[in-house]
């Protein structure tokens, strides 16, 4: 199998198995749905055999020799602090990777880029930093 140049990671869970973070206590029903309701229905999921478990598993496995990443935030997403530490760990494990923090922004902030001047900036900043990572 090819691996990949480059990876992203937007907004997107990178474990099959969530606990309780700072962001989630933080935003535990800022977006409408009670947070705990929907982390206890993913960890159902997730477990079911379902789920394509080793894709998600990227947060506490060895990630020695990952492909370079982005690792896009956004600070009212209660995800926030898996990206933070996938972010982190990538780091740890000496792989090239920018993280880039999207301040004011929400879970699915994308979805708002053409909307959202703050959406707008935060998707430049992660083409950008995929197309250096690309050599581009």
């Amino acid at each position: 199998m090819a691996v990949p140049r480059a990876h992203v990671v937007v907004s997107v869970g990178v474990t099959t198995r969530f606990r309780v973070r700072i962001s989630h206590a933080r935003l535990r029903s800022a977006q409408g749905v009670a947070l705990g309701t929907a982390l206890e229905a993913f960890n159902d999921w997730s477990r079911s055999g379902t789920a394509a478990d080793a894709s998600l598993a990227m947060l506490g496995s060895d990630v020695t020799g990952a492909p370079p990443a982005v690792v896009a935030t956004a600070q009212f997403d209660p995800l926030r602090d898996e990206g933070d530490a996938y972010a982190a760990q990538l780091a740890a494990a000496g792989v090239p990777v920018r993280h880039l923090q999207g301040p004011g922004l929400i879970h699915g902030w994308f979805a708002f880029v053409g909307v959202s001047a703050a959406a707008d900036a935060q998707g430049a900043a992660v083409l950008s930093a995929f197309d250096e990572l690309l050599g581009g």
